[in-house]
Parts: C-alpha cells; sequence; structure tokens
C-alpha cells in the first residue's frame, strides 16, 4: 500500500486530499480540507496549517494500519441479504442526530408491506413507487399528508441509505440517481439570531438543559451541526499557540474533515470540559429527542419571537459572518460547503433582512 499527500490547485483555493494506493488498480481518495490565500489573515493562516497538520495525522493513521477515513469495504452484506435489515441498522445508528431516517423508515416498511426485500430488489421501479408513496398517500403521526419538504427530505434519507450500500461495495449504482424527482426541496425563510439576541440567551437559564443551552450556543459561534456536536470528542479539541485552539473533526453528513478556529466564546462554553479523557463526549448527557421544544420555549422565555430550531444556530453563525463582512469563501470554508452556491443562500437571506430594515423608514 503507497500513501501521499496530493495537492490541486483551483482558482480560489487549494484542495488537499490523500491518496491511497492498494494494488491491483485499487485506489481511494480522502478529500482533507482546502488551503485559501492567506492574505495575512490570522484566521486562514491557521485554517491553512490546521488542514496539513490533519493531512500529516491522517497519513501517519492509515500507515499504523489505522484508517477510520475509509470506506473501503468491510460489510458483512451482500447483494441477496436483507435492505430493510441494512437501512434499520443505519437508522437507528443516526437516530440520536435525526429523527427523520426511523421516519423514512418506518415509511418504507409501510410502503412494502412489512416484508424484506433484498439489495437485488432495489431498482428504478421500486424507488418511483416510494417517491409517489411518499408525496400522494403517505401521512404523519397527525394523519396529514406529508408536507413538500417533509417528503423530499424522507426520500433523500433512503437515497443516502442506498449509498452508503454502495460505498460498501454490495450493489453497483444508486437507483433514484435515473429517476426525475417528483418535487424538490423548497428553501423556507432562514431565521438567525442576531449577535444581541444571542447574548439574552446567553442570560436566560434553561434550567436541567444546560447542557443544550451550551451545545447550542457553541453552534452558534462555530456553526456545527446537531450531529457534529453529539460525537464531539476531546480528542478533536487541541491547541494551535498555547492560547488559541480549534477543532478538528468529520463531518457526519458529507464524511469530510474540518478545521473550526475557535473564539473566546465558543472556548468559555467548553472550557471545562478540555480535562476529560480523549475519547470522552464534550456535550455527555446531549440527546435530540425535543430538543427543537425546548429551544423553542427558551428563545420564547428571552422575548425572542422567532422560529428557531438548533439547525438555526448554524444559520446564525453564517449570517453573523456575512454580516460582519467576513469573505464569502471563509463562510464556505469554515461552514464545509461543496459549492459556494449553497453559501450564497445565508448572503441572500442578510440582503434582504437589510433590506426588509430600510423598507420599514418608509
Amino acid at each position: 500500500m503507497n500513501v501521499k499527500i496530493r495537492k490541486r490547485e483551483n482558482k480560489n483555493f487549494t484542495k488537499v486530499y490523500v491518496d491511497i494506493y492498494y494494488g491491483f488498480g485499487k485506489r481511494e481518495y480522502i478529500t482533507v480540507g482546502k488551503l485559501y490565500p492567506p492574505n495575512n489573515n490570522p484566521m486562514v493562516i491557521k485554517a491553512n496549517e490546521a488542514v496539513k497538520k490533519q493531512a500529516i495525522e491522517i497519513v501517519t493513521q492509515i500507515k499504523k494500519g489505522n484508517n477510520p477515513y475509509s470506506f473501503h469495504s468491510t460489510s458483512t452484506y451482500t447483494l441477496n441479504s436483507d435492505f430493510t435489515d441494512y437501512f434499520k441498522c443505519i437508522a437507528e445508528r443516526k437516530k440520536d442526530s435525526s429523527s427523520q431516517y426511523i421516519s423514512s423508515y418506518n415509511h418504507f416498511m409501510k410502503f412494502i408491506g412489512f416484508k424484506k426485500i433484498s439489495f437485488q430488489d432495489l431498482n428504478k421501479e421500486l424507488v418511483s413507487r416510494f417517491q409517489d408513496y411518499l408525496f400522494d398517500k403517505a401521512l404523519s403521526k397527525k394523519k396529514m399528508p406529508l408536507s413538500n419538504n417533509t417528503a423530499v427530505a424522507y426520500f433523500e434519507k433512503l437515497s443516502i441509505v442506498i449509498n452508503a450500500s454502495i460505498e460498501e461495495e454490495i450493489i453497483a449504482k444508486n437507483p433514484i440517481y435515473s429517476l426525475k424527482l417528483k418535487r424538490k426541496y423548497i428553501q423556507p425563510q432562514r431565521s438567525f439570531l442576531t449577535l444581541d439576541e444571542i447574548k439574552r440567551l446567553e442570560n436566560q437559564p434553561l434550567g436541567e438543559h444546560g447542557v443544550l443551552k451550551r451545545a447550542f450556543l457553541f453552534s452558534c459561534y462555530t456553526g456545527f451541526r446537531f450531529g457534529d456536536i453529539l460525537k464531539l470528542k476531546r480528542s478533536n479539541i487541541y491547541s494551535i499557540d498555547g492560547s488559541k485552539y480549534a477543532c478538528s473533526f468529520k463531518m457526519e453528513k458529507t464524511k469530510e474533515p474540518l478545521v473550526i478556529p475557535l473564539n473566546q466564546k465558543a472556548y468559555n462554553l467548553i472550557k471545562n470540559e478540555l480535562s476529560k479523557k480523549p475519547n470522552e463526549r464534550i456535550f455527555e448527557g446531549l440527546t435530540y429527542s425535543q430538543s427543537n421544544v425546548i429551544i423553542s420555549k427558551w428563545v420564547e422565555s428571552a422575548e425572542i419571537y422567532k422560529h428557531i430550531t438548533y439547525h438555526n444556530s448554524r444559520h446564525t453563525f453564517a449570517c453573523n459572518l456575512i454580516q460582519t463582512n467576513s469573505d464569502i469563501f471563509e463562510v464556505k470554508n469554515l461552514l464545509g460547503h461543496q459549492d459556494i452556491k449553497t453559501t450564497m443562500v445565508y448572503a441572500k437571506t442578510t440582503s434582504e433582512r437589510l433590506r426588509s430594515s430600510v423598507e420599514r423608514l418608509d
């Protein structure tokens, strides 16, 4: 096996990745991150150094025979195995960070009549009928038709599970990719908290849910998704120069490594956890159950009248960066976005808010 760090130049950044050659034509690439022109910006310089350090660490671990980043197949499933069992296993594994996997699995089981189907049974006709079922027949727990975005999300979860089986080399292709999607996700209005509103929440107690309060505020200052916060361990936090800290982790959603420098407020929220052992969770005791209901009541108790869920903490991080005139490509890098168009949505949100503020003067 041969392992090398490679770089690919692009217009606005340099992509860093690890090239693993197993022999016999078998190769794998692990994306580490992006290097941006420093332009004497201390944050960018430190982020670039962290990406380089992460690449070296990945190579070191692989050469030691420990490769937690690899998708190389170790699956015990075959084409004749029960796909519903595989779907259930992934849904159970992800239920702490997203209940949508369990809901998608439950709707899929109801759709197929609670019977077993093999991986071989996954074809265009089957997934097409499941898509029709979600949009035309499926009902929520309240016996109401699923909303457009909920149906899209459940269908997307099936696609993610199928893609996982491709990564494990169980099947060769995803039948959903050859399908014309019936509907698309409709981008809702993104609510976010201003810096003043964040300060009000910092001063607003949350009783027995203190760990949720710390996690939410930490995400407001870092952009972490709930799934990544849930898995954040002491080993993911490291010191840059003895006084500054950063988080280095692998995003659950994209499987891409990411480095986030911590500002003082983010550091203060976790500094008491830094005495933990490397494999211990920073936000021990945090669960997804009822978190959005608790956050909604907490926000209202601070006299903030916006629809806020946990994920809005990520919107808050992005929008406040843009409002403080951060470079859009720096924001893209900090959010771990693959496409600048995704980041531009936040720029549009903040510009619309500014326009609304001005128009109130009419």
